[in-house]
């Protein structure tokens, strides 16, 4: 297994559940920084993907992952394509966003 990291920050967005193989993925976009905001998508994979299920847009969270990377040639001899992803491995939830009031995003007419 590779070596793992760990960033704090602001979840952005939460993309759908999406079939991968035998398994499921699932995609976290965090807001990392504040002067200069970093919008980073980590991946999760299998039974990672129900780590994301009580997370919402706004939380404030710490994740671990963990480096993938992979080399891709589409025929012989061609120049290659290199891949890397985020590979989520636990996400904790700091402070979770507040709750929204209903008909808050009501218009008022």
């Amino acid at each position: 297994m590779s070596d793992m990291y760990e960033v704090t920050g602001t979840i952005h967005a939460l993309g759908q559940t999406l079939p991968a193989g035998n398994k499921q993925k699932r995609e976290v976009v965090l807001i990392l920084g504040d002067k200069y905001p970093q919008y980073v998508a980590f991946e999760a994979f299998g039974d990672k993907v129900g780590d994301l299920d009580k997370s919402r847009v706004g939380d404030d969270v710490a994740i671990k992952f963990e480096l993938r990377g992979r080399e891709w040639r589409k025929n012989p001899g061609d120049p290659a394509k290199f891949f890397t992803a985020l590979g989520l491995r636990s996400l904790v939830t700091i402070k979770a966003a507040p709750e929204p009031i209903d008909g808050a995003d009501a218009l008022p007419f």
